[in-house]
């Protein structure tokens, strides 16, 4: 079983500076012994529903910035691509992805509508202004366990930090069987010539297990058939941020 490692000190950190942090959040890290913070409401919808429903209405982006996350990601879009922010919360970086490359097809999928309705306020204000073309961005509610797309439909799928936010479940079973679920529906989506990105702080010795553990498959039995190449991609005060590509080996 994966042994998932707890980043107290970077959770801590994010979500101190985070806006209009929800005052039971704020009482969970202030209150577990001293020594670090209850992170298991990361993982509860009602969190983030709150959390968006209250926010002041900017972008905030976790782990790596919307910038980095788009140089890494860049490479791997052939024209016309179509991307899946996977979680997308309210990070600036599908925003900047459709400015970047005008002509990719790119969703953003969340299971709370008040993140998904800041965006669409977000990319109507910021396209808005001078009179540019609307991007080719697509909102879709849903949940990352099932999502509701056709089966090899994108060419990059991004998780950033979402399965990060379900390894938070206090029950360690529940929260590997959700990291995997995540992980097989991603790939079910994803094409056999794309790739499916997560984008993390946990390093190779830990996400490398849980990548590579094929103990659960889709019905598809694509989930058996990938590799995992992975790169340390920013060293921010001391903290590491790693990318994980998975990518179908040939037939």
């Amino acid at each position: 079983m994966h042994c998932h490692k707890r980043f107290d000190r970077f959770w801590s950190r994010c979500l101190r500076g985070s806006p209009q942090l929800p005052r039971a959040s704020v009482k969970s890290i202030q209150t577990n012994g001293g020594s670090g913070f209850n992170d298991a409401f990361l993982a509860e919808h009602g969190y983030w529903e709150e959390r968006y429903s209250q926010s002041n209405g900017g972008h905030f982006d976790w782990l790596t910035s919307s910038g980095c996350t788009l140089d890494n990601v860049l490479p791997y879009l052939r024209p016309g691509a179509k991307v899946l922010d996977l979680g997308c919360g309210t990070s600036q970086f599908a925003l900047e992805l459709c400015r970047a490359r005008p002509c990719a097809q790119v969703f953003c999928l969340d299971y709370s509508r008040a993140a998904l309705a800041l965006m669409k306020h977000l990319c109507e204000e910021q396209f808005g202004k001078h009179g540019e073309k609307k991007p080719s961005l697509h909102f879709v509610h849903g949940n990352a366990t099932k999502m509701p797309f056709k089966t090899d439909m994108f060419d990059v799928v991004i998780d950033k930090g979402t399965t990060d936010s379900v390894l938070k479940f206090e029950d360690r079973t529940q929260a590997y069987l959700m990291a995997r679920k995540i992980q097989n529906e991603a790939l079910r989506i994803t094409s056999r010539s794309g790739v499916y990105i997560q984008i993390t702080d946990e390093d190779p010795e830990l996400r490398l297990d849980l990548l590579r553990d094929n103990t659960i498959q889709d019905s598809l039995d694509k989930s058996s058939d990938f590799s995992v190449s992975y790169r340390q991609i920013s060293d921010e005060e001391h903290w590491q941020h790693f990318m994980y590509v998975l990518s179908f080996n040939d037939l």
